[in-house]
């Protein structure tokens, strides 16, 4: 099992100039963990593999978003070992025809939280009270 603990929200940015970028409203372009998982899942599902490469089973891949839909900053959420080597492939080697080319120059705390996904659960989480909104897991 890997733990991986929900990072803030991040401003897209442009890469050449490190400027926020802005909606058609004018609203800074933000981007929860959650919308970084979901472009990681849709990577995933598009991916193409050499012989014998195997897609991943669409019901896992909506059982990983709800894990991370309903997820709230700073909670820590319980991966599977397999589903977490493929979210890390997604986030160190982001799809351009999925992700937006902009996003691997803004997610550095989105990558950090994937990459530095921790393997045992942190000792203040261990110690919280029964039914704390700090640990999730996949039923």
């Amino acid at each position: 099992m890997k733990y991986i603990q929900i990072p803030e929200p991040f401003v897209l940015k442009n890469y050449l100039t490190d400027e926020p970028l802005k909606g058609i409203d004018g609203s800074l372009e933000t981007v929860t963990f959650a919308r970084s998982i979901r472009w990681a899942l849709a990577a995933a599902q598009t991916r193409q593999g050499g012989p014998g490469a195997q897609q991943p089973d669409m019901l896992q891949l909506l059982d990983i978003r709800k894990l991370f839909d309903t997820a709230k900053v700073g909670t820590t959420v319980e991966v599977r070992d397999g589903e977490y080597e493929m979210l890390r492939a997604e986030f160190t080697r982001p799809n351009a025809n999925v992700f937006p080319p902009v996003w691997g120059f803004s997610a550095e705390s989105h990558i950090r939280a994937v990459v530095e996904a921790k393997s045992e659960l942190p000792a203040v989480m261990k110690s919280a009270a029964n039914g704390s909104a700090t640990e999730q897991t996949a039923s």
